[in-house]
């Protein structure tokens, strides 16, 4: 008997078995939202320190502030777009309200706010 196909289906319907769970869905599905709403509250951060930014005694201080909100806001939108992508695993739990893709452009206080689903906006 060869033990490895069997390891192999036994593996995948385990794997199977852990991303169908109920714990599973309900905790990717809620990720997704969680990490829109970061998105969002790193812009409404950015709208507040480009506010800042004219009238500032410190400039300097205000764009490492917006560049660190810049890059938090990146990473946050490619890890949003990479879990988006893992159709096998987390991808299938993402809300059809909620956008397949982000947009990766650079916020720069263009005052338009990532969207996390359409029934709340």
């Amino acid at each position: 008997m060869n033990y490895n196909v069997t390891a192999e289906i036994k593996g995948k319907v385990e794997a199977q078995q852990e991303i169908m769970s109920g714990e599973n869905q309900i905790a990717r599905y809620n990720e997704f939202f969680d990490v829109c709403a970061n998105i969002q509250s790193l812009e409404y951060s950015l709208d507040a320190q480009y506010a800042l930014l004219e009238n500032a005694e410190d400039q300097d201080r205000v764009r490492y502030n917006i560049a660190a909100l810049e890059a938090q806001r990146a990473r946050q939108i490619a890890q949003y777009n990479a879990d988006s992508n893992k159709s096998y695993t987390w991808g299938q739990f993402r809300d059809s309200d909620l956008p397949y893709q982000l947009d990766a452009t650079p916020y720069q206080n263009k005052g338009e706010k990532t969207k996390c689903a359409n029934c709340y906006q």
